[in-house]
């Protein structure tokens, strides 16, 4: 565990970076998720009140 808090390992910074890009991602995929399914409702929903 101690190779991780050494910056001058490039194994353990490819990782550390890796983690952050996964989870920034997995909040944007959650974020695009969210806002399309958002509209999708408002989308069917609008067209079941005109009725």
């Amino acid at each position: 565990m101690s190779s991780i808090l050494v910056n001058d390992d490039p194994i353990a910074i490819i990782l550390i970076l890796s983690l952050l890009i996964t989870v920034l991602l997995t909040d944007a995929i959650y974020d695009v998720i969210r806002y399309v399914s958002v509209k999708l409702l408002t989308y069917y929903r609008i067209p079941q009140i005109l009725k």
